[in-house]
């Protein structure tokens, strides 16, 4: 008799532990929605562009709702990687073949310059080559130089929307400090990295592929030296400034958001033992309140690290294509030893390798901005 009672006060305590679960859950769920509403999180949809955001409803992501972004799996996100690379990939095939027919000419008419007697045939043909190859490649690089600054803007443009957002969930759940900090250093940048793609990125490209083609078609102008300078140069600049960045950021977070953890200690132990009776339940309803806050947070920076990929994945797949492509081309003038082809496609190469790095340069300081945000008062 004792064990069946037993039994059935196990299952009273249970059915009244799920209930209360239930009813917590509901709570909690009412608490986020409200907030989701009242920090207009919405507008983060607004701020991405409609190619992205296509990108991102098939990867299953319509809003910045925590739902969502815990459904994410790598298998989507690798089949939408794969999706963009292919298009891109059947986009450039296209170049592929003008490449492949003046190296092919370029060879027969190499190989019959013993037959006319004349030397100067070859270095006629030669040069002719290499003009009608930058015809046919000068038109797609600055577009895709083009494209890429567009890219860049509009991240810039999103991490000006969201930053604010994320600022003011930080200042209302006990980070007001490093709130304010965080904000202003990375609006600085986005204002930065926006004007820099706008006024510097594009005229900087264009130089750098007219000095690459100049030094391919005319030999006696030697600026191969000052084009290998230029990468190497550019490149070690990105590294450099983005770990500036990140340093100083990360420091100033470290100090602030240390700062802000006290203060907010201090708060919850107050209410605790200065309210009388009801400051426990205050406490707690402080802790629910900011744990949905940070709940939220988490989800406008996962949204935004997801937009961000989006935006950028395109035109990283469109410049590792194209760089991929100039190296095989290479590859294939270099077994028939045509060399200011191979140096011509070797350039831009290059050039497309500088702007790859620019791309991945800007998208990784922004997504670790967002992620340095995102984890601040956890």
């Amino acid at each position: 008799m004792k064990k069946i009672l037993t039994f059935f006060i196990l299952i009273l305590l249970m059915s009244f532990c799920k209930s209360v679960h239930a009813e917590s859950d509901s709570e909690i769920n009412r608490i986020y929605n409200e907030q989701y509403k009242l920090m207009e999180i919405e507008k983060l949809n607004q701020a991405v562009p409609k190619d992205a955001l296509d990108s991102m409803k098939d990867i299953g992501i319509e809003n910045a709702g925590w739902e969502q972004l815990s459904k994410i799996d790598a298998q989507s996100i690798l089949k939408e990687i794969s999706k963009t690379f292919s298009k891109k990939i059947s986009a450039s095939v296209s170049s592929i073949a003008p490449i492949l027919s003046i190296i092919l000419l370029s060879t027969i008419v190499l190989n019959l310059k013993t037959s006319f007697g004349n030397k100067n045939i070859s270095d006629i043909m030669s040069s002719v080559s290499v003009l009608c190859l930058c015809s046919s490649l000068i038109s797609p690089m600055v577009r895709c130089i083009y494209q890429c600054s567009v890219a860049i803007k509009s991240a810039a443009g999103f991490i000006l929307c969201e930053t604010p957002i994320i600022a003011t969930i930080m200042a209302i759940s006990g980070h007001p400090i490093s709130a304010a900090s965080s904000q202003t250093l990375i609006m600085a940048m986005g204002q930065i990295i926006s004007y820099f793609a706008g006024n510097f990125l594009v005229p900087f490209m264009n130089i750098l592929l007219g000095v690459s083609l100049i030094s391919a078609i005319s030999p006696n102008i030697n600026l191969n030296g000052i084009c290998r300078a230029i990468y190497k140069t550019s490149k070690s600049l990105f590294k450099f400034t983005a770990s500036v960045f990140t340093g100083i950021l990360t420091v100033q977070n470290i100090v602030t958001s240390s700062v802000d953890n006290l203060k907010t200690e201090a708060a919850k132990f107050t209410i605790d033992s200065c309210v009388p009776i009801v400051g426990g339940a205050i406490s707690d309803a402080f802790s629910t309140v900011q744990g949905c806050l940070k709940l939220l947070k988490s989800g406008a920076g996962a949204f935004g690290i997801v937009a961000l990929g989006a935006i950028f994945l395109p035109m990283v797949a469109e410049c590792s294509v194209w760089i991929i492509i100039m190296n095989l081309s290479k590859g294939i003038s270099d077994i028939f030893e045509i060399k200011k082809i191979s140096f011509l496609l070797k350039s831009i190469g290059s050039v497309m390798s500088v702007m790859l790095a620019a791309l991945i340069f800007v998208m990784m300081i922004m997504i670790v901005s967002t992620v340095l945000l995102m984890i601040i008062g956890r």
